[in-house]
């Protein structure tokens, strides 16, 4: 269920479109911390331990409440953060 989710949510990326070639940049930077996380919490559950989840717990604060200065971005980001609890239980 957990790749339901994460898979779910990339979808409301998607939907940005970043015009400027600085909006472009912070973009491309996020989907790529995105799912290079979304490949660590894969591998973390295949061997679930209590200092990995809590170096994902602040890798996924930083993600997602370090504002990239791309507007649309940072919303969508701030979104997600704020359904976190009903994001984990999926």
């Amino acid at each position: 269920m957990l790749a339901l989710c994460w898979l779910h949510e990339a979808r409301h990326y998607k939907k940005l479109r970043p015009q400027t070639g600085y909006a472009q940049r912070r973009y491309s930077e996020f989907t790529s911390q995105l799912w290079d996380y979304y490949r660590e919490l894969l591998a973390y559950r295949l061997a679930p331990a209590k200092a990995e989840a809590h170096r994902l717990s602040k890798r996924f604060e930083r993600i997602f409440k370090v504002p990239s200065g791309y507007e649309q971005l940072d919303e969508r980001k701030a979104l997600t953060f704020a359904g976190t609890k009903s994001f984990w239980r999926c």
